[in-house]
């Protein structure tokens, strides 16, 4: 990872990265931002990315993604040129507001990230997990992944006694479990509030058909649109 700019956004994915053990070169013009991270990741260098000479010079075909996390337009603009004319393929930019985002859309890099909308642990995690290409797949095959309350005729029954699959054409992909820190859950109405009480939630991803639904689920599903929205219907008004 080639990380362009060593300000809060670019540091906070620099040292995400490196905790999930990815080689990560940062670059900055400003030796006081570079001095602050030098001894986290693998290689800090204090360049100025609107050198073409400089720029280039670093064999920009060996990373696989590169970010570009100059909030200075002009500085941001010229560098992301530069990027795209040494044919970096997967180019990510943050972009200061929406003009700059336009502008850095047109230019064709990968994907224009602003800030304020995604933070820079959600982004870098987003890519570790391919959650990126996972994205596209559904938009493409017309899939999405929702999430959805268990209907009381589903409680105390298995996944493999429901056919969730057969009967409704979508699949269950994983159960996220409420626990609730009480010492006689069954003598709690799960219409009314709790108060005071702690709850933690467990995800168990790929259940088994042996898997047993408790009233505190919730599904995680996936399907066509199309079974998604009538599945969504049929739990809607179960638990109604």
């Amino acid at each position: 990872m080639l990380i362009v700019g060593a300000g809060r956004f670019g540091k906070a994915l620099a040292e995400f990265f490196v905790k999930e053990h990815h080689t990560v070169v940062v670059m900055d013009k400003d030796e006081n931002k570079i001095r602050g991270i030098e001894d986290t990741v693998a290689q800090a260098l204090i360049l100025d990315s609107t050198d073409e000479a400089a720029v280039t010079h670093l064999n920009l075909s060996d990373f696989d993604y590169v970010f570009l996390c100059i909030s200075e337009i002009s500085s941001s603009i010229l560098t992301a040129q530069i990027l795209q004319e040494a044919k970096v393929k997967n180019i990510y930019a943050k972009a200061s507001n929406e003009v700059h985002a336009k502008i850095l859309s047109r230019l064709g890099v990968s994907r224009v990230i602003q800030p304020e909308k995604q933070s820079a642990e959600r982004l870098a995690y987003s890519i570790i997990m391919g959650a990126e290409e996972l994205v596209d797949l559904l938009r493409k095959k017309n899939f999405m992944i929702a999430t959805v309350d268990v209907p009381k005729n589903f409680q105390r029954k298995t996944l493999g006694e429901l056919e969730i699959k057969r009967k409704y054409g979508v699949y269950v992909i994983a159960v996220e479990r409420n626990r609730l820190d009480v010492k006689d859950l069954d003598k709690i109405d799960a219409k009314q509030p709790v108060i005071g009480v702690d709850t933690k939630t467990e995800t168990f991803v790929l259940p088994d058909a042996t898997f047993e639904l408790m009233r505190t689920d919730k599904l995680v599903v996936i399907g066509t649109s199309a079974n998604i929205e009538e599945f969504r219907e049929y739990v809607s008004k179960e638990i109604e």
